[in-house]
């Protein structure tokens, strides 16, 4: 049998036995409680046994980033400042197109 030790409200001890918990075994201000299922970290109101909040899901990996489209994006915004700064002109895009 599964006893659990509480401790201010919560699990924090386990102890397995066969049968019984044998006499003597519980300390003075001690609180034991048999369950199959209460864990270390549980809490306990008396009458019954809840898991802590489980933990959040990691957020999730970003997908990984191909150079070549960083590359891209750096050379469309160096030519968008070119032509902001009247440097580069649509007149001289279109003679390297050509």
């Amino acid at each position: 049998m599964l006893y659990v030790r509480i401790d201010k409200g919560m699990v924090s001890d386990r102890v397995v036995f066969d049968g019984e918990m044998p006499e003597g075994w519980v300390g003075e201000g001690e609180t034991w409680v048999a369950s199959d299922d209460a864990h270390i970290g549980w809490t306990y109101d008396g009458k019954a046994f809840t898991p802590p909040p489980r933990e959040p899901d990691p957020e999730p990996e970003p997908p990984p980033v191909d150079p070549r489209d960083v590359e891209i994006a750096d050379l469309k915004a160096a030519v968008a400042a070119l032509k902001k700064a009247g440097v580069l002109t649509e007149a001289m895009m279109e003679d390297e197109r050509a």
